[in-house]
This record gives structure tokens, C-alpha cells and sequence, in this order.
């Protein structure tokens, strides 16, 4: 009775005999890496016999170059993202040398997609044989595996080390015969432990510390592939670890860089704001004590809206200032009110400068309370006024005595003579002469809030001219005033632009102790006023010239060196500016100049 063919078994021994003769290398490959079976082919190329094959992974006999692409390529398999691939590849000879390959692989799933095995195709390259001209070039490939900048482990599942690429001895001083065998938590720092178990997934990155032979500790970031069987149980893992000391250390360098400046703005007197074109981001704790906060909930309310602080008539400003410091532009310190949390208003100074905040462009503003300043400083004008008053108190009684001198004589006259007319004149003339000396005096000595309002500078200087005058017929000085217009108006403080010119024209009376012209000029320039002081004095030296205006700095044995500090701080706010030239035995001129 004949034998019924079975042709799956015919087809199977086909195959197998196909597979088992091939003219080319050929292996099955499990997803965990493992050899399933290979042909005699594949054992004449590597030098391997089948059984010592199959107790090895394909990882085992690879190039250490050539493992990360191989394992690239068999991911992209195993996600369906490529069919095949093809791929020049070196394997590791059992005699020690690299034969170099052609492979192609490709892989077989079952009926539901799900991966089984590789299947892989090695076809020896036509002229890569070891002769003897290319023993040289298989040294090279040596010597560059010996200089790769990266240590490439296997590890096995209890992750003891199975092989170690030569860069090992170069970044941790071991041999690779030192550590194969031994577990990566032995070489690893006893702090990174727990972070190597929170790897998530088949492929993973982290950063952590490996022992040297010399026993210290070198940062690596490595990357890690589980390489798993059929069943999905981890069978390997596949490593690639970089130095990264240089890197962590300047990491480590910039955190505390960073620590410290944060540290220095948070502890700054100064209250400093970072805030963007919509909203504040940060703020340190004096910012939000000068806005009257004292809570989180606080701070929260003044990031929200920065700007609300701010009064109506100068929102503006502050939007145009933020804006130029988001264009890079630095917004210099100017003074502005604001109005705290519980409604108080009060003074303070702000300067903006580009910056950048949790990787965004951001302003970066600091702002001071100059409320106590300005209290020091009027306190300091005022001071100055009373001094100024003091020293020419002497030249105002002399200047009142002569008019009293003649109204008492007149008036003997009158009881002697009877009422004239020309006597009514004369004592008018001299009670005015009083009346304005005394009227200057008190304007030097009553302190005064500053109110702007239109003024006229010819009149304001007529008027100091004419206070100062004693002064300087004592001191043999004559006041020469240079002036094309009648009047010239501009928005000041009357008092205190008065205040300005009697300290200038005083010091330059005083200057010139054996007499002299003082020449006042008055002109317009364009939308400014110039007015010039000079003095034909004794000068002063060029060293000291930009200590002028310094307090209590003074060149006069009886002066307070405050006088020309609240001038030029008068100048200031008044927008305006003031220059001092000065040659020795030529004199000094003085150039004011303001908006009008």
C-alpha cells in the first residue's frame, strides 16, 4: 500500500536542506537577539561552530562600532516601521579578527502581526578576506574601536556585565577583563541607585555616576535598550554611556551661579519686578512690602497687573519704558509716584533693562523708594536757603540802614519843617528799596512746596541782581547783564530757579575778592535757554573741577559745599543742565541750560 504524501514535511525538509546548504550565511534570530538557528555557511564566517552559536546573541559576535545601528534598524523591525533592511556590518571572527558583511534582515510575524523571529541573510564582502594587505586595516578598525569616546556594555538581565567595549579602560581606568562578569551596581554611585530604577520603556536615558579604578566618581549619561525574548521576559540589556563630566560640572557651576543671583535679588534692598508685555512674573519680597503686601495672596494681586500701581499720568510713560527694555533697549531710572495696596502714594525711581526669564524675554525693573530722599533733600535746600540768608544778612542790614537813615532824617526834617512833597517821594522810594530786600529775604528763608508755573528768567534774574547788589558794590563787583529779549517764559518753580542764580551770581561775587565784572548772558537756543555765569576769579584747578557740586565739598573757608549740590538738583528737575568751565587766572563760567 503506497505511503500518502505529506507535502508540509516535504516542504519543511525543503527548506530546511535549502537553509542548511545555502551558499550564504544565514541565521534565525529571536526578538531577544538569541540565535535560533543558523547554517554551516554562517559558522565558516565567524569561526563559531552551531553550538557554540546558539548559546550566544548576535550582540555577542558584533563589531562594538556597529552594535548601536544594527540595534536601530531591528527596533524599526519590530515597530512595523520598516519590512527589511540591508546593511553593511563587521562581525567579531572567533579568532579574534572582524569579517566584514553584507546583511540583509527582515523579520516573520504570525497571523496577528505579532513578531517571532528574525531572519538574516550574511554575505561575506568579495575582497575582505584577512590577506595580508589588509591585516593592516583590520588594525584600525581596532585602534578606532580602542579610541571610541563611548563605553558600550551588554549586560544581562541581572544586569551583570557581558561585554565591555576598550573604552572602559580610557574613562573609568579598567580593563574589560576587570569588570565583565561583575554587576553595574557594584561600579555604580550608591545615590544613583534608585534613579536607574525609574527607567520607563524599552529605551531609556539617565544621567548617573560610575566608579573609576582610582575611586572617584565620573557623570556619565547612558542610554539603555532591554532587548526581550518571544515570551516579552528581559533577556539583555544594551548600554551606551558618554562622560558628561565637563558638562555636569558646568551645569553645576551655572545652577549655583544661578542660586546666588536668585539669593541676591530676592535679599535686595531694592524692590526688583520681571514681567512681560501682559503680566508680572516675579517679584522679591521688598517689592512687595513698598506696595504695602505682605502675603502670597498679595504678591499674587500685584503680578496679575504690575501697571495698576501706577498713576494715570504716567501709565503711559511706564508702557513705553517696558517697551523699549523689551526691544533691548535700557530705559534709564526716572521719578514717578505710586499708589500702594492700602492707597498711600508715594515716590519712588524705576529703571528697566532687557532680560530673560524661564527661557522668555522679559523686563527686568528695579524700582526705589526715594520718598525719604526727597524729605533729605528739601530738608538740605531749605538748610541751604537759611545759610545763603545768613551770609548776606550783613550786606541787607547795611543795605537797610541807609534807607532807614534817610527816612529818620527826613522825617526830623518834616517835624522841623513841616510835610514837603519831595520828602514823601524820597521815603516812598526808600520804604520800596526795604520792602524788596525784605520780600528776597524771606523767600530765601520760608520753605516753599515746589509749583511750576510759567516764569519769566529776565525778571527772576533782574530780581536776584537787584538782592545781590550790596554784595557785590562791597566787593567792588559790578553785575553786567547781556540779554537780546525782554522776557523769556518756561514752566519752573519761581523760587527755586531764583534760588539757582543767587548761589551761582553769589559765588562768583565771591570769587573775585579784589572786584570785577560778572557777566550775565541770557539767550535762546533752538527750544532751550542758555544762561552763562562768568567770573574773571582765580579759577579752579582742572583735579577738582568734578568735585564741584559733591556735599560738603567747598572751596570757601566758610563755605557748606551744599549750595551748588541743591543747585545742580534743581537744574535736574527742572529737565535742565549745568556745566562748569574753569581756567586757572582766566575764571569760571557757569552754562545753565533748560527747556522752555
Amino acid at each position: 500500500m503506497a505511503r500518502k504524501r505529506n507535502p508540509d514535511k516535504e516542504n519543511i525538509a525543503l527548506f530546511d536542506s535549502a537553509f542548511r546548504h545555502a551558499p550564504i550565511g544565514m541565521a534565525l534570530v529571536d526578538i531577544g537577539g538569541r540565535f535560533l538557528k543558523i547554517n554551516d555557511a554562517l559558522s565558516r564566517i565567524v569561526g563559531f561552530g552551531e553550538e557554540e552559536l546558539l548559546n550566544r546573541t548576535f550582540l555577542d559576535i558584533t563589531h562594538p562600532d556597529d552594535i548601536y545601528t544594527d540595534v536601530v534598524y531591528a527596533d524599526q523591525l519590530l515597530s512595523g516601521k520598516l519590512e527589511t533592511y540591508r546593511l553593511e556590518k563587521r562581525y567579531v571572527h572567533k579568532e579574534g579578527h572582524f569579517v566584514h558583511t553584507l546583511l540583509n534582515a527582515s523579520i516573520m510575524r504570525d497571523e496577528r502581526g505579532n513578531p517571532l523571529y528574525f531572519i538574516s541573510h550574511i554575505q561575506e564582502k568579495p575582497g575582505c578576506g584577512l590577506t595580508e594587505g589588509e591585516l593592516h586595516d583590520e588594525e584600525m578598525y581596532r585602534l578606532i574601536a580602542e579610541k571610541s569616546q563611548d563605553i558600550i556594555a551588554y549586560c544581562s538581565a541581572d544586569l551583570r556585565i557581558r561585554y565591555v567595549s576598550p573604552a572602559v579602560k580610557r574613562l573609568l581606568g579598567y580593563e574589560a577583563e576587570e569588570v565583565i562578569g561583575l554587576k553595574c551596581i557594584h561600579l555604580q554611585h550608591p545615590d544613583d541607585l534608585q534613579e536607574a530604577k525609574k527607567i520607563i520603556g524599552d529605551i531609556d536615558t539617565l544621567t548617573c555616576r560610575f566608579r573609576h579604578k582610582d575611586n572617584h566618581y565620573v557623570w556619565f549619561e547612558c542610554t539603555y535598550r532591554i532587548i526581550r525574548d518571544s515570551s516579552g521576559k528581559i533577556e539583555n540589556i544594551l548600554s551606551f554611556s558618554r562622560d558628561i563630566t565637563e558638562r555636569r560640572q558646568a551645569e553645576e557651576k551655572l545652577a549655583l551661579q544661578e542660586e546666588q543671583y536668585r539669593q541676591l535679588v530676592e535679599h535686595s534692598p531694592d524692590a526688583v519686578l520681571i514681567a512681560n508685555m501682559e503680566k508680572g512674573l516675579y517679584m522679591n519680597e521688598s517689592g512687595v512690602r513698598l506696595l504695602g503686601g505682605s502675603s502670597e495672596e498679595d504678591k499674587r494681586t500685584i503680578l496679575e497687573n504690575p501697571l495698576r500701581f501706577i498713576p494715570v499720568q504716567y501709565g503711559e510713560i511706564g508702557r513705553l519704558r517696558n517697551g523699549l527694555a523689551a526691544e533691548g533697549k535700557t530705559a534709564e531710572f526716572f521719578e514717578l509716584e505710586l499708589v500702594r495696596l492700602d492707597g498711600q502714594i508715594i515716590e519712588a525711581e524705576a529703571r528697566s533693562v532687557p532680560t530673560v526669564f524661564q527661557n522668555e524675554p522679559a523686563v527686568y525693573t528695579i524700582i526705589r523708594d526715594i520718598s525719604e530722599r526727597k524729605r533729605t533733600l528739601e530738608l538740605l535746600n531749605n538748610s541751604e536757603k537759611l545759610s545763603v540768608a545768613g551770609q548776606l544778612a550783613a550786606g541787607i542790614a547795611h543795605e537797610i540802614r541807609n534807607p532807614l537813615t534817610a527816612i529818620r532824617g527826613f522825617h526830623q526834617l518834616m517835624q522841623k519843617n513841616g510835610p514837603k512833597k519831595e520828602y514823601f517821594d524820597i521815603l516812598s522810594s526808600e520804604l520800596s528799596r526795604i520792602e524788596l530786600i525784605l520780600t528776597e529775604l524771606l523767600v530765601l528763608a520760608k520753605p516753599q512746596q515746589a509749583k511750576f508755573a510759567n516764569g519769566d528768567i529776565v525778571a527772576i534774574i533782574y530780581q536776584v541782581m537787584a538782592l545781590l547788589e550790596t554784595q557785590a558794590i562791597m566787593n567792588n563787583v559790578r553785575l553786567l547783564i547781556r540779554c537780546t529779549e525782554r522776557s523769556l517764559f518756561m514752566m519752573c518753580d519761581e523760587n527755586q530757579i531764583k534760588q539757582v542764580f543767587i548761589n551761582i551770581i553769589k559765588n562768583a561775587i565771591e570769587a573775585m575778592p579784589d572786584g570785577g565784572d560778572v557777566i550775565i548772558e541770557i539767550k535762546r537756543a533752538a527750544e532751550r535757554l542758555l544762561v552763562r555765569v562768568s567770573d574773571r576769579g582765580g579759577g579752579i584747578p582742572q583735579h577738582l573741577l568734578p568735585r564741584i557740586g559733591q556735599p560738603f565739598y567747598t572751596t570757601k573757608e566758610e563755605g557748606t559745599g551744599l549750595g551748588l549740590m541743591i543747585t545742580n538738583n534743581i537744574i535736574e528737575n527742572h529737565k535742565g543742565t549745568m556745566k562748569i568751565e574753569s581756567r586757572i587766572g582766566a575764571g569760571t563760567t557757569f552754562t545753565i541750560e533748560l527747556p522752555i
